[in-house]
Parts: structure tokens; C-alpha cells; sequence
């Protein structure tokens, strides 16, 4: 899709650069790698955001690059890097809802002219991305993690499945979203949060589950809105 798909790299740089990061961060977060390619995706989110006079598909062409010297590697060398460790992401700072909200507001609106043009892969980068950069940059407050964590579920159900979770968020036959099955996983972090959020009450009505793009963007307008009020 980044290189042989619809949008110009050389017009949209920006689009492009979310198919990148939404990989990167993906990767990082659903693989859990060590060593190398730990390394490598680290050495790539920090070259992006690098404060320096490259411009954006610059930094998109030396992201490819790197990608691309990953996918070069051996599954001997790979594997070796696959081991359980506690945490996927490091250590990162504590940070208030508000500030996952301010995040998902400056980028989420990104998303509409990709959709609008039918570039559906870059629209669906967008979301994936703020994901992961809030699951990397901000230890945010549980409810805000495990419902970020449940987007990955639902849009990676395959990977989870293939893995041995026992999920049924998207019908296998129809490829349709599960409506009554992700409204019971979003109670569920209600009901785990609330002793220590009582105010957590996210509207599900607003959620659309005509496609998984529309869902995506409904999904992150829930995520922002609820009131994270903590008790002591």
C-alpha cells in the first residue's frame, strides 16, 4: 500500500506517513520484540519526530528503508527476539485523560478527506496511529489503556485469534462487526474501572458499525468523551 498503492507519495507525504508510523507502532505493540527490531522500531518512531530539517517524505523514505532491512531478516533471528516479557512498552509518564483527548482531537480529524477520497487504508492509519502513540508516549489512566487496547482486539482479530484468544468481534463469514459482542467487551472495562472511575460512562449509541473505518473513528469519539473523574 505505501508503495504501490493509490496515493502519490510525492503529493501526500502526510497519508503516507501514517500507513508508516500505524505499522511501526502495531508492530511494537502487538509483537512485543526484543533486541533487534525492538531497536529498530524505537530508532524509527524517534527519527520521525525528530526536531530536524528533513522534511516529511524524507522521513518517510528512510522509514521505508528500515522496514524494509526488518523484513530482510531470517524467522531463525526473528524468533529469537520472540520471548514473554510484562510490559509491552516501556517506561512512560503519567498522564490525565485530558491529554489523551487533546491528542486524539488534533489527529482524528485528519482522518475525514482520506475517507471522503476513498483512500480507506491511509483513513484507517489515522486512528491506528493515535493508538499507538498514546499507548507508547502516555501511562494514561486504565480505563483509557484498556479501551485503547480493545480497539487492537477488534481491528486485529485475526492476529488475536491466531494467537488463541477466543474472541468473536467481526463475523468470519460476513466480515461484519459483532455489534453485541464489542458493546459487552466496552461494559466489561466499565465494569472492571468502576470502583475507581464512577463517573465512567461511555456513550455507546454514537458508535457506527457500518464498516470497520466508520467504527474506528466512532470508536475514538467514545474513547475521548467519558468523564475520568478518579476517586481516592
Amino acid at each position: 500500500e505505501i508503495k504501490e498503492g493509490p496515493l502519490e507519495s510525492s503529493k501526500y507525504p502526510g497519508g503516507i506517513g501514517y500507513l508508516l508510523l500505524d505499522m511501526i507502532y502495531r508492530l511494537d505493540y502487538l509483537i512485543k520484540p526484543e533486541g533487534c527490531m525492538m531497536e529498530a522500531l524505537d530508532r524509527m518512531k524517534r527519527l520521525f519526530f525528530a526536531n530536524d530539517d528533513k522534511s516529511v517524505a524524507e522521513k518517510n523514505r528512510l522509514l521505508s528503508k528500515e522496514l524494509e532491512k526488518l523484513q530482510k531478516r531470517s524467522k531463525k533471528s526473528f524468533f529469537k527476539e520472540m520471548y514473554r516479557v510484562k510490559t509491552t512498552f516501556g517506561i512512560t509518564p503519567s498522564v490525565t485523560h485530558d491529554r489523551v483527548v487533546s491528542f486524539i482531537d488534533g489527529e482524528l480529524k485528519h482522518m475525514d478527506w482520506y475517507n471522503e477520497n476513498n483512500y480507506g487504508k491511509v483513513a484507517m492509519a489515522i486512528p491506528g496511529f493515535i493508538v499507538g502513540y498514546c499507548l507508547f508516549n502516555f501511562a494514561s489512566p486504565r480505563p483509557d489503556r484498556d479501551f485503547l487496547h480493545l480497539f487492537y482486539e477488534i481491528t486485529e482479530y485475526k492476529y488475536f485469534k491466531d494467537l488463541g484468544f477466543k474472541i468473536n468481534y467481526v463475523d468470519d463469514e460476513s466480515g461484519k462487526l459483532n455489534k453485541k459482542v464489542i458493546k459487552k467487551a466496552i461494559e466489561k472495562i466499565v465494569d472492571k474501572n468502576q470502583g475507581a472511575f464512577p463517573k465512567l460512562s461511555p456513550s455507546m449509541s454514537a458508535l457506527n458499525f457500518s464498516s470497520m473505518t466508520e467504527f474506528a473513528k466512532s470508536y475514538l469519539q467514545m474513547v475521548r468523551n467519558p468523564d475520568l473523574t478518579k476517586v481516592d
